[in-house]
């Protein structure tokens, strides 16, 4: 009786939540129907559906040019197309993952439809697997796409809709179904616009020069059921569908087209243009309405970002300045032709929210002080394979390199050494603090003030900066011996952002120590260098030019403080 009276009274939970999907009850016409005249099919369920995402997950083989309009009807969807269908061919209706039931949305997975406009359905598969070309993940929505070699060009992706098209899972596995006897070109195709036709510079392909010829055996398989008994003997037949094991590597072709990609004016004294890669050639920028004559223009470390430091305060000082730039424009064809695009740089200044004042960005327009800084925190640990330098936050005149100091600290001594002042090659307003580095050991960089100068004689506020370079059983060691390279490779060790640590350029067997890692899991990365320039190249399609081949150490390094590791990579033959 007492826990009778402590019990709760709740309401009633409705049962044990649905998780299966619709079934299937009927199909009109039957699937695998032949001699099919219709337009529409009708798929009825066991419980009421509904139909979502349709656009994306449905895909006819071969394509339809219109998609199938749907209408529910109680437990039923009805699918009706308006294309003409081809005579003596088989259709291959697939799904996806479209059709739910109505109060949960769980999916009947990957749900098809085949049929034949002939007499008989062709019943052919092929079985592969798509990988990025670059770093071999997986790639899933890929459209796989099968083109009949008798009709074939080779502008075909360009221009016309496959024979038969499919698409990759989530593991970038793919097989297509219902094809007939002949031979065919395979292509992948990361399909951006959803057209099916390869015709945008941003789309991945990936593509066979060998020709598919979709084919099927009957394997017998001989068992022995009771291995005591001689006379236990199991035969099955087995359908084998070749190719099963197609691998294609997508890629996306570099176009080297040379234009302007955007260009902005963050701060009043800068211009930034950015093009969309590296800007090679000489340019020339004029001010249309002001004299741009006292610039200091500045190109990004991979050169396709310009920037045009203005120093005089009666040109930044305008809100909109128009300038022309004259450099080399690549057109649709890949001809260099000089251009002048122009450009409409507006400063826009912040708003003064509950009327208070604006800060004041005193770093680049140089009314008070230059700023500087050090690549390493005041009290921070500088790696022992890692250089030492300070940037200037704003264009200088002039570096006084005597009012820089180098200190090394023992206690509460500094002890003077010697080094010297290396300036950037690219970045002018960078500039390395080159020492004989020594493990462990306390460092003192001062820069006084006056030490750099801008043309107005604005100076800097002087510096003292404490740091400690890390000691050496801080870090781990890669012995790496590499094994039957037989043509000129790249061995690059990746972190866990896939961000490349070290490289390494060689084209025969190597011993290669990699040193000063942090503790830290690492990947290797191999890339078979075809044309020895050092990095590795993407394909090109109309050249049946395939993307250099990368490999990838089978499993991930772990680099343990003051401990070395060996590796042996034998590459494959």
């Amino acid at each position: 009786m007492l826990f009778y009276s402590c019990a709760n009274v709740t309401s009633p939970t409705g049962g044990a939540k649905d998780t299966k999907p619709p079934v299937i009850i009927k199909e009109i016409p039957a699937i695998g129907s032949v001699n099919f005249t219709g337009n529409k099919i009708r798929v009825f369920f066991d419980e009421f559906v509904n139909i979502k995402d349709i656009n994306s997950q449905f895909i006819s083989s071969p394509p339809l040019r219109e998609m199938p309009k749907t209408l529910i009807k109680g437990k039923s969807i009805e699918f009706s197309f308006t294309d003409t269908l081809k005579e003596n061919t088989t259709y291959n209706f697939n799904f996806g993952n479209s059709i739910v039931d109505f109060n949960e949305s769980n999916a009947l997975v990957n749900y098809y439809y085949a049929f034949s406009t002939g007499n008989y359905i062709d019943s052919l598969k092929i079985f592969g697997n798509v990988l990025n070309a670059f770093d071999l993940k997986s790639v899933e929505n890929v459209l796989i796409m099968l083109y009949d070699n008798n009709n074939f060009f080779d502008s075909i992706p360009y221009k016309k809709l496959p024979s038969y098209i499919g698409k990759t899972d989530k593991s970038g596995n793919f097989q297509l179904s219902y094809i007939r006897e002949g031979n065919y070109k395979i292509f992948a195709l990361n399909d951006l616009n959803k057209n099916r036709f390869f015709d945008q510079t941003k789309e991945n392909i990936a593509f066979l020069d060998s020709l598919i010829i979709p084919a099927c055996k009957i394997e017998k398989d001989t068992l022995n059921a009771d291995t005591t008994k001689l006379d236990t003997i199991v035969k099955n037949n087995k359908i084998v569908y070749t190719p099963n094991n197609l691998q294609l590597f997508l890629f996306e072709e570099t176009y080297n087209r040379q234009f302007i990609k955007g260009f902005s004016r963050k701060e009043k004294n800068i211009l930034e243009i950015i093009f969309n890669e590296k800007l090679n050639a000489e340019y020339k920028i004029n001010g249309l309405n002001a004299e741009l004559l006292d610039v200091y223009n500045e190109q990004s470390e991979n050169k396709d970002t310009l920037l045009v430091w203005i120093k005089d305060s009666t040109v930044y000082n305008k809100d909109t300045l128009i300038t022309s730039i004259n450099y080399l424009f690549t057109d649709s064809l890949g001809k260099y032709e000089n251009t002048t695009d122009t450009l409409k740089f507006i400063y826009k200044k912040n708003k003064i929210l509950n009327r208070k004042k604006p800060k004041v960005n005193t770093k680049s327009i140089g009314k008070n002080k230059i700023g500087v800084e050090v690549n390493v925190k005041n009290g921070g640990v500088l790696d022992i394979n890692k250089p030492l330098y300070f940037t200037c936050l704003q264009p200088i005149e002039k570096l006084d390199t005597s009012k820089i100091y180098l200190f090394q600290k023992q206690e509460v001594k500094r002890i003077p050494i010697n080094f010297k002042i290396r300036q950037d090659s690219l970045i002018k307003r960078k500039y390395f603090v080159d020492f004989k580095v020594k493990e462990a050991e306390r460092y003192i960089l001062k820069i006084d003030t006056n030490a750099v100068f801008n043309k107005y004689l604005v100076t800097n506020d002087s510096i003292v900066n404490e740091f400690g370079m890390q000691s050496a059983d801080f870090y781990g060691n890669i012995i790496l011996l590499m094994e039957d390279v037989k043509s000129n490779v790249i061995v690059q060790l990746l972190n866990s952002k896939d961000i490349i640590v070290d490289e390494f350029s060689f084209n025969k067997n190597e011993k290669i120590n990699i040193n000063y890692l942090p503790a830290a899991s690492y990947k290797l990365k191999l890339i078979y260098d075809q044309n020895n320039n050092k990095k590795w190249d993407t394909g090109n399609y109309l050249k049946h030019q395939q993307p250099e081949k990368v490999l990838f150490y089978k499993e991930a390094i772990n680099v343990r403080a003051n401990w070395d590791v060996e590796i042996t990579w034998k590459l494959p033959n």
